[in-house]
């Protein structure tokens, strides 16, 4: 694929990994915060007595949603924030060992950058999968396709041949603007 042109659209997809943790989250906080002991309780106390003990899960099951709320939203951002201002290209190399996918890539400086991902294994096809979102300011913000959560990447043609006028018509963000 070293001159292969792909016109690659974005979407979101998979929001849902937003709503149900964030919602659960805040539940948690408005029932504690209406019986006052939202971070007041003593360990032992819940261990030992029988009916503290769905308590204490109960408290442990909460913060635990807390915290996978704040990893999401971590993934949200940090997403977001490469998308804001991206340029993309292919990886020249990637490696996955141990549930970690590193990656090289060369920009459009021709400066070589890496970067770190956990491969989550939704996109498909594996062309879309190397491909590199780099902030276009600071490059070491970047994204590889198999490292996105939040966002689908989709081919919208190949090539020359297949961007024409009406790919370009249906598609205004690839139609050429005279200025």
């Amino acid at each position: 694929m070293e001159h292969d042109r792909l016109a690659v659209r974005v979407e979101l997809s998979r929001l849902w990994l937003l709503f149900l943790p964030t919602f659960l989250a805040l539940a948690f906080l408005v029932v504690e915060a209406s019986r006052g002991t939202l971070w007041n309780f003593s360990l032992l106390n819940r261990i030992f007595s029988v009916a503290g003990y769905s308590g204490y899960l109960y408290i442990t099951i909460g913060r635990g949603s807390l915290l996978i709320v704040v990893g999401i939203l971590s993934v949200w951002i940090s997403e977001r924030w490469v998308l804001r201002d991206a340029d993309v290209c292919n990886a020249r190399s990637v490696t996955v060992r141990e549930g970690r996918a590193s990656f090289m890539f060369v920009d459009r400086s021709g400066e070589y950058y890496g970067g770190e991902a956990l491969p989550f294994g939704l996109v498909r096809p594996a062309a879309l999968a190397r491909l590199v979102l780099y902030k276009v300011r600071k490059p070491e913000l970047n994204k590889i396709g198999m490292g996105l959560l939040f966002h689908r990447l989709v081919i919208v043609g190949h090539g020359l041949t297949e961007l024409d006028q009406e790919t370009a018509a249906a598609h205004p963000v690839l139609s050429p603007t005279i200025g």
